[in-house]
């Protein structure tokens, strides 16, 4: 039996690159006689980049075969990203010089993230809540883009501010809240421009003084879009952050938000549509409870009113409700029922209490009592109508206000 040595030298192996290049060029009469000792001088032996495309080009089957056995789908999608930018030129009619989005296939070539996808549709079905999906949304951006750091800003309700939404305290609007304009941080700065920002290095970058708005950050290269609702209105920041020490975000990271992003807006609209039709339902049991109350203990006023007050709350998603009742005879308006709300989570909480009483031109319920007109009020304390004593004896601070004339046999 021959030994392992004699069997290798035997068996006919793949020769190098360099040298079926040589052999097949000689063959076709394609090289000159420089390519017996190589290029620019070097041995035949060395290969340099003019050799290897040389050869990749003679032979594309071998590229394929080294593409589908050692390149990985992520990066092959990375290049085909890097492909299209270059080869596409940038619209100019209309689009503002923006390069078409690659969303139509993007997700056919990655399963990773089809995957990924197809579970966070299953999650939003289950809980079809706008916020929600935006959150679980900027997860799977986070995931697919390998970001060290990601944040979801929601846009106030003033409509000056953003605030970081916390999975843990989704209620709370203080965290990290940032004004939105220029000259802060890269958040804000989005919120107000509605652009996609692409920055390499946040840190030398004089447009962001307060970088992401977290003191002591290593944050270096960050990726930053808005979230977009149907009616072209913002509703949220994407923030993707990688630290000192690793690679930067790349061109093609900032196209899979985009289609993300172009993904996630409608499932936005379906949340926001699942959430129409829960308040209809909602005010549907609301309008069947009341009447079964008024039938049922009609011996009370009061617990009429506190179920419109309890469900009035949950159509609007209030803190704080109040019911004032007209009294045609003296021109006033009462109330006897308070809301003490729902802060330890255990349910709405309303108390008989002193009665009070006011004129029907006073505040914001007078007017509205008077006029017959809603008000609604982004900012009280710049109303001249609104009666801050309230306030001031609860410690409550009120944000907004939505006032509504209640009427019966049109009075």
């Amino acid at each position: 039996m021959s030994s392992p040595t004699k069997q290798v030298s035997v068996r006919r192996l793949p020769p190098l690159p360099n040298q079926i290049t040589l052999r097949n060029f000689r063959e076709n009469g394609n090289v000159s006689d420089e390519s017996h000792t190589g290029l620019k001088g070097k041995p035949s032996g060395a290969l340099s980049e003019m050799r290897v495309k040389e050869y990749l080009s003679a032979n594309p089957q071998v590229l394929e075969d080294f593409i589908m056995a050692d390149i990985s789908q992520e990066q092959l999608e990375r290049w085909l990203i890097r492909k299209t930018q270059a080869v596409e030129p940038v619209t100019g009619d209309g689009n503002n010089g923006v390069r078409p989005s690659l969303s139509k296939w993007k997700f056919c070539v990655h399963t990773d993230k089809r995957k990924m996808l197809q579970q966070l549709t299953k999650d939003i079905n289950q809980q079809p809540k706008k916020v929600r999906v935006m959150y679980e949304l900027v997860k799977s951006v986070a995931a697919a883009t390998h970001a060290n750091r990601h944040s979801l800003y929601l846009v106030d309700k003033n409509g000056r501010d953003i605030y970081l939404y916390s999975e843990s305290k989704p209620r709370s609007r203080s965290l990290c809240r940032q004004t939105i304009g220029y000259g802060g941080t890269v958040a804000a700065y989005v919120a107000e421009t509605g652009e996609r920002l692409f920055v390499k290095d946040i840190l030398g970058d004089e447009r962001f003084p307060k970088g992401i708005g977290i003191e002591d950050s290593t944050a270096q290269s960050v990726l930053c879009q808005p979230i977009v609702q149907a009616d072209g209105s913002i509703v949220g920041i994407v923030e993707l952050v990688k630290k000192l020490g690793n690679s930067p975000f790349e061109r093609e990271d900032e196209e899979i938000v985009n289609s993300y992003l172009a993904w996630g807006s409608i499932a936005i609209h379906h949340a926001e549509i699942s959430k129409q039709m829960q308040k209809q339902k909602d005010l549907n049991s609301f309008l069947l409870n009341v009447v079964r109350s008024i039938f049922d203990e009609v011996s009370t006023m009061d617990v009429v009113i506190e179920k419109i007050m309890a469900f009035a709350k949950r159509l609007v998603n209030a803190d704080r409700c109040a019911l004032f009742m007209v009294d045609s005879k003296s021109d006033e308006l009462y109330a006897n029922l308070f809301d003490e709300g729902d802060e330890d989570g255990s349910g709405f909480k309303f108390r008989n209490g002193a009665e009070i009483r006011f004129p029907i031109e006073k505040g914001i319920a007078g007017y509205v009592a008077s006029t017959s007109e809603v008000l609604n009020i982004s900012d009280p304390y710049r109303d001249a109508r609104f009666n801050r004593e309230v306030d001031m004896k609860t410690g409550y601070i009120t944000k907004s206000i939505l006032c509504v004339p209640v009427k019966c046999k049109g009075r």
